[in-house]
């Protein structure tokens, strides 16, 4: 790797340049990246699934409504689930960004 990419500032610019799909692909690529990757990438939190994945596993069903869709934890998140939240990815979060048109619940069953 080149070492200008080793540069925070120059690093964030490039980033910011990315879209979501290929930051998300960065985090596991390069250790060295992966501070400021995740915080170009929840500087915007886009929907309640991006921040529920976060805290655990997912899975996605059909509800008793016809052709509605839920999203449903395999388990709560637990206390170290919330921690590891807080300490990689809320102190980036700048703003939210939900369409409600399209969001899908999320249930706990």
């Amino acid at each position: 790797m080149h070492e200008v990419l080793l540069i925070p500032e120059l690093l964030q610019h490039i980033l910011y340049l990315v879209d979501r799909e290929s930051l998300r692909a960065c985090i596991f690529v390069c250790d060295a990246w992966k501070a400021d990757v995740l915080y170009v990438y929840w500087e915007t939190a886009h929907g309640i699934e991006t921040i529920a994945r976060a805290l655990g596993a997912i899975r996605k069903r059909d509800s008793e409504n016809a052709g509605e869709k839920v999203m449903g934890f395999d388990s709560l998140p637990d206390l170290a689930a919330w921690e590891r939240f807080d300490s990689l990815y809320s102190r980036a979060v700048r703003e939210r960004s939900v369409d409600l048109t399209k969001a899908i619940p999320i249930s706990c069953k």
